[in-house]
């Protein structure tokens, strides 16, 4: 069975579902990109409380250059993961100029056979969302597998 309850922020707004059940996760393989933004910050947290005490597998995965900053991103997250008692499998993936950021996530779900997505999105709406777009978004849509997605705020 499944308990459902929501993770709130002062003032009662809730960032995310949280789904915590009872005996066994469900999920083994759980993938989270991250970008070093607060909300991916965010996302890494719950994949963690998702996955504490639990037999799971997990990736966290940056998208973009092979560059400082993408390694201190990814460091970053990892020691995150492996302080709260996890040992996490990293991975920097490439992407090339036409390849959308949602189409090598989910190239690399795909790849490493993740059961869950867990990521954060930014939550904007209106002329901002149309303009911008967004990676959860496409992921969400072409994703085969479950996307845990928090939101900022």
């Amino acid at each position: 069975m499944i308990l459902g309850t929501t993770r709130s922020q002062p003032g009662g707004n809730a960032n995310c579902l949280f789904l915590k059940p009872k005996g066994n996760l469900m999920y083994k393989r759980v993938l989270v990109p991250v970008d070093g933004s607060e909300i991916a910050d965010r996302a890494l947290d719950e994949a963690i409380n998702l996955t504490k005490g639990h037999p799971v597998e997990m990736k966290i995965v940056f998208i973009g250059n092979d560059d400082e900053i993408s390694h201190e991103v990814i460091e970053v997250a990892m020691t995150r993961a492996v302080n709260a008692g996890l040992n996490p499998e990293s991975g920097l993936l490439g992407k090339f100029e036409t390849e959308e950021i949602a189409d090598v996530i989910l190239q690399e779900a795909k790849e490493w056979s993740a059961d869950v997505i867990v990521m954060g999105t930014h939550g904007r709406r209106g002329v901002a969302h149309m303009f911008l777009g967004s990676v959860t978004e496409g992921v969400i849509r072409a994703s085969p597998v479950p996307v845990l997605v928090v939101r900022g705020w």
